[in-house]
C-alpha cells in the first residue's frame, strides 16, 4: 500500500500523522480525507499532492511557532542568567562551613581562569555557538521559548552568553580571594545595561508575553537524586566546582536523600517535609553520617542521642538547609517544580563573618620556631616558616621552588616566584622577585647556602616534596597543621601556614609602607589603576632596603644555627 493511503470498504482515504510537536496546536493527531477513488493509480497521485500541500503547513507552522527576539529581549535573558549565576555562587561561599586553605583557594581560581581561557579563546575563533549551545538551551527551556538555532537571533545569544560567561568568571576570580568591587546589580548593569529590577522573574514572565511565546510545556518530574546529579554535573561541567567541592558537598546530599529518598520525584516534596528536615538535622549528633544507625533518617525509631554528646552545631544545620535550597532552586529554574520548599529555612548565623585566617602574635612565632626537634626536622620543615615569616609567599610558591630560583640581582639574593617548568602561580601579578631578608643569611642560617649545596643532583630546593593532588604543598601544608596544634598547642583555626603571609602584610603596615610596595612583595594585584600601574616600577635594591628596615619582629632566631639544614659548611 502506498504511503498516505489507508482502504476502507468503498474508497481510497488520505491518512497523514501530525508531528508531535503540532498535535497541541492542530487539535488532533492525524488527518484523514477520503479521495472518494477506488482506483490505486489516482489516489497515489491525490495523497502525494496533499502530502506535499500539509507539508508546507506544516513548516510554516513551526517558523511562526519559533520567537523572533530583539537585542533587549536576548540582553534581558543574559542580565537572568548572570545574576542566577552570580547567587548561586555567593549561597556556594555562605554555606561552605569551614575556612578554606589557599591551595583550595588556587585549585578553583586556576580552574576558573582555565575556563575563561578556553571561552576566550573560542570567542576568538566565532566558536560561541559551540560552546555555549547547551547552556543557551537550558535557559530557553527555562522561559518556554523555542528559537530557530539557525537564525541570527540565537547565534546572537549564543555570542553575548560566551562574553557575559567571560566576565562573569572574571567578577568570581575576583571574589575567590574575598575582592568584592561591585555587587551583583552593578555587574549587570556593566555587561547588559540592565537594572536588577528588569532581570526579575516577574519581568521575564512580562518579556515572554511580549515576543508572543507559547506557554512552556509541563516537563516530567525527576526524582531527587537525578535533580542533585544534575545540578552537580551542570557546575562540574562550568568549572566552577572541582573534585574537592564535589567530595564537600557530598555529606550534604547524602543526608538529603536518606530523609527525602532517592527516588522520590521533586514535585511531589512540600514545605512541611523540609521543616521536619530541619527540625531533624537539629537535634543530630556531630558526625552523624558516619553512624551505622543514621544511614537511614526517614526512620522513627532512630536512636535517642546521648545527652553528652554534641548535637550538629547551627552553622552546619545551616550548610545543610543552604544545599537543599540551591538544589531546588536549580529544580524551579528547569521547571521541574513550581515552588522551592527549602527557601528561607537556613537559620540565621551565629555571629558576624570575620577573616578567614589570623595573624600570628609574637607569643605564637616564639612557639613555631621553638622547634623543638630540630635535628630530625626535614629541610622543608626547619625553612618553610622562616621563609613564609620574612618572604610572605604563598605555601605553594615557595614549596615548588627549584634551585636555578634562588640567585643574586644587584647583589641582593632573591627568590624568583615564576611559572616556568611545572610550577604554577595565581595570576599575572604574582610574578615576582622577592628579595631575602637579612634574618635569612644572618645567625649562619645562609638560606642561599643551604640551596647550593650538593645534594644527589638535586634539582628542586625542596626535592622531599612531591606533587599530590596537583600541588607540592599538600603535604606541607598537612605537616604545619599538625605540627601547629598537636606540637606547639595554636588551637585557633584560623592560624595557618598562610597566615605568615598576613603577618607579614599586617607588619609592614602598622610601620607605613606603602601598599603599592607591600603589593609588590607579595605578589597582590593592585587595587587601584594608580598601584598597578606603578607597583612594577620598584627595583630589587629598594625593596630589599624596605624588608631590612621595616619587617622587623624582634624574634631571637639564633638557636637555629646549629640545625642541620643550614647554609653553613
Amino acid at each position: 500500500m502506498a504511503r498516505y493511503l489507508v482502504r476502507n470498504r468503498h474508497s481510497y482515504c488520505f491518512r497523514y500523522r501530525i508531528p508531535a510537536d503540532l498535535q497541541s496546536i492542530i487539535g488532533r493527531k492525524e488527518i484523514r480525507y477520503s479521495l472518494r477513488t477506488g482506483r490505486i493509480g489516482v489516489a497515489k497521485v491525490m495523497a502525494q499532492e496533499l502530502a506535499l500541500k500539509i507539508r508546507r503547513l506544516v513548516r510554516e507552522l513551526r517558523r511562526k511557532e519559533r520567537v523572533h527576539m530583539d537585542k533587549i529581549q536576548i540582553n534581558r535573558l543574559i542580565a537572568g542568567w548572570i545574576r542566577d549565576t552570580l547567587a548561586e555562587e555567593e549561597a556556594t561561599r555562605t554555606l561552605t562551613e569551614r575556612p578554606l586553605n589557599e591551595d583550595f583557594l588556587d585549585e578553583r581560581y586556576e580552574a576558573l581562569d582555565s575556563v575563561q581561557t578556553l571561552h576566550r579563546e573560542a570567542l576568538g575563533k566565532l566558536q560561541h555557538v559551540q560552546a555555549m549551545e547547551h547552556r543557551v538551551d537550558l535557559i530557553l527551556k527555562e522561559h518556554g521559548i523555542e528559537i530557530d538555532k539557525d537564525s541570527e537571533a540565537y547565534r546572537e545569544l549564543c555570542r553575548g552568553m560566551l562574553k557575559a560567561s567571560i566576565k562573569v568568571l572574571e567578577v568570581e576570580k575576583e571574589r575567590t580571594f574575598g575582592r568584592y568591587d561591585s555587587t551583583d546589580e552593578e555587574v549587570v548593569e556593566e555587561i547588559c545595561g540592565l537594572s536588577s529590577r528588569e532581570v526579575t522573574g516577574e519581568a521575564l514572565r512580562r518579556q515572554s508575553l511580549l515576543v508572543n511565546l507559547k506557554p512552556p510545556t509541563m516537563k516530567p518530574s525527576i526524582t531527587l537524586r537525578g535533580l542533585i546529579d544534575e545540578y552537580q554535573d551542570e557546575r562540574v561541567k562550568a568549572g566552577r566546582w572541582t573534585d574537592s567541592t564535589v567530595r564537600n558537598y557530598t555529606p550534604y546530599f547524602n543526608a538529603l536523600t536518606r530523609y527525602l529518598g532517592e527516588d522520590t520525584p521533586v514535585r511531589t516534596i512540600c514545605r512541611q517535609q523540609m521543616l521536619n528536615f530541619k527540625k531533624l538535622l537539629e537535634s543530630l549528633p556531630a558526625g552523624f553520617g558516619r553512624l551505622k544507625e543514621y544511614q537511614n533518617l526517614n526512620n522513627e525509631d532512630l536512636p535517642p542521642v546521648n545527652p553528652e554528646t554534641s548535637l550538629l552545631d547551627m552553622t552546619t544545620v545551616r550548610s545543610y538547609l543552604l544545599t537543599a535550597e540551591a538544589v531546588f532552586r536549580h529544580g524551579v529554574r528547569l521547571g521541574y517544580m513550581d515552588l522551592n520548599p527549602a527557601e528561607g529555612l537556613k537559620p540565621p548565623k551565629k555571629k558576624k563573618a570575620r577573616d578567614q585566617r589570623e595573624v600570628f602574635s609574637e607569643e605564637d612565632l616564639t612557639l613555631i620556631f621553638r622547634y623543638p626537634d630540630v635535628a630530625t626536622m626535614k629541610p622543608f620543615q626547619f625553612w618553610l616558616p622562616i621563609l613564609g615569616l620574612y618572604t610572605g609567599c604563598r605555601l605553594e610558591e615557595l614549596c615548588q621552588l627549584y634551585t636555578e630560583d634562588v640567585y643574586q640581582v644587584d647583589g641582593v639574593w632573591v627568590l624568583d616566584i615564576n611559572d616556568n617548568k611545572d610550577k604554577k602561580i595565581k595570576n599575572e601579578s604574582s610574578a615576582r622577585l622577592v628579595p631575602l631578608h637579612p634574618v635569612l643569611l644572618q645567625y649562619n642560617l645562609d638560606f642561599p647556602g643551604f640551596v647550593q649545596k650538593p645534594a644527589d643532583g638535586r634539582k628542586r630546593v625542596f626535592q622531599e616534596l612531591k606533587k599530590q593532588s596537583g600541588s607540592y604543598g599538600h603535604y606541607a601544608s598537612r605537616w604545619f597543621g599538625s605540627y601547629r596544634k598537636k606540637v606547639i598547642g595554636i588551637d585557633s583555626p584560623k592560624k595557618v601556614f598562610h597566615s605568615f603571609r598576613h603577618t607579614m602584610t599586617d607588619h609592614l603596615y602598622k610601620n607605613m609602607v606603602p601598599e603599592s610596595v607591600i603589593e609588590e612583595l607579595t605578589g597582590r594585584a593592585g587595587k587601584t589603576q594608580t598601584s598597578r600601574r606603578y607597583a612594577k616600577g620598584y627595583r630589587v635594591k629598594d625593596l630589599f632596603e624596605v624588608m631590612a628596615e621595616k619587617l622587623n619582629y624582634q624574634l631571637d632566631l639564633s638557636h637555629l644555627k646549629d640545625g642541620r639544614w643550614t647554609g653553613k659548611d
